[in-house]
């Protein structure tokens, strides 16, 4: 037999607080669940692109998206 689940009322998000919960990598860096606008607007890195000097995306604009990287073992 199924269950009923007509009567289940469901919790509106707006209702909770907004919770920013950190988490620790295996590095043990510290990482948001959440980032905003604000978190990343002191970034000057991301005013840069691929392909122009100081080659902080890499060497090419397209840099791998056509072509994957491959990796190969040889015996």
């Amino acid at each position: 037999m199924r269950k009923n689940l007509q009567h289940i009322a469901l919790k509106s998000r707006e209702d909770k607080q907004e919770r920013i919960l950190f988490s620790n990598t295996a590095e043990d860096i510290k990482v948001k669940s959440q980032y905003t606008f604000q978190d990343i607007e002191a970034f000057d890195h991301l005013e840069f692109a691929a392909g122009i000097p100081p080659f902080l995306r890499g060497p090419y604009s397209t840099m791998y998206v056509q072509r994957p990287w491959t990796i190969r073992q040889y015996a």
